[in-house]
């Protein structure tokens, strides 16, 4: 609705970034045009399949880049550098594109949509997995020198509960030491 925008609009533009924000197209947001909206009424870069040098006080940059969603959008691999020289950081919706980027090196690879299994069992894990999410749905993965963080997010899937997983809302905060 109108006041949802509004709300999300308000709360977004009072996050602080030195160095900008940034986001992906998730696929429930090509359903609706409320992710357009709020994009458009705030400072929020969407990356879909681009990619940016970013500085901060004339250190060595970082290389981000954002990749369409991998169920609705139309993902562009080829746009992708391989960024040895800089830490270089992945934006995606699905956590399952990491096999897609895997030869890329990425230093670090921020995804959502997995709802960390949504239906998970002590000891057992994950039982129910979400396409795009089937090989990648845990909170964080460590693979050859890339660390895949992957946020629960907020919401659900066809099946409207969860258990045994709470929802999440990650915030990540970078540091050059």
């Amino acid at each position: 609705t109108e006041e949802d925008v509004n709300i999300v609009t308000n709360e977004l533009n009072r996050v602080d970034a030195k160095i900008g924000k940034y986001a992906v197209k998730g696929n429930h947001d090509y359903q609706t045009i409320y992710f357009d909206a709020v994009m458009e009424q705030t400072d929020f870069k969407v990356l879909n399949n681009s990619s940016e040098l970013i500085y901060y006080e004339g250190k060595t940059p970082i290389y981000l880049v954002g990749i369409d969603d991998l169920l609705k959008g139309n993902p562009d691999y080829s746009i992708i550098n391989n960024a040895n020289n800089y830490y270089s950081i992945l934006i995606t919706h699905e956590p399952d594109t990491f096999d897609n980027v895997k030869d890329k090196n990425f230093d670090l690879i921020l995804a959502g949509h997995s709802h960390n299994g949504q239906v998970r069992f002590p000891l057992l894990g994950s039982l129910y997995k979400v396409k795009g999410a089937k090989k990648y749905y845990d909170p964080h993965y460590i693979i050859n020198n890339t660390e895949l963080y992957i946020s629960g997010g907020l919401g659900t899937s066809k099946y409207k509960f969860r258990f045994l997983n709470k929802p999440s809302f990650n915030f990540y905060r970078l540091y050059n030491d």
